[in-house]
């Protein structure tokens, strides 16, 4: 997928920027889940990732991506709280 958004922007100069956080999104609640959930050090990522978010988005759109980001966060807490047995240790 990242591949694919790399050859569009690249080629046809149309940079999908919600595709893009789509799929980084997906990747990193990904790794969230098979990489000890809250205890891992994948919460620096997602930090890292919004300061990319919001780098490569307009200012008007960063209040909609940082809310994004943050509900992400909240669903993933919010399994590794209720559902502790999907979190692969």
């Amino acid at each position: 997928m990242l591949i694919w958004i790399y050859i569009v922007a690249r080629y046809y100069g149309n940079f999908l920027i919600s595709s893009f956080i789509a799929t980084a999104l997906v990747i990193l609640s990904g790794s969230w889940l098979y990489n000890e959930g809250s205890n891992s050090s994948i919460n620096y990522l997602y930090i890292l990732s919004l300061i990319v978010f919001l780098s490569i988005t307009k200012r008007k759109q960063h209040l909609y991506v940082s809310l994004v980001v943050i509900v992400n966060l909240v669903l993933l807490y919010l399994i590794n709280y209720l559902y502790p047995e999907l979190i692969h240790p």
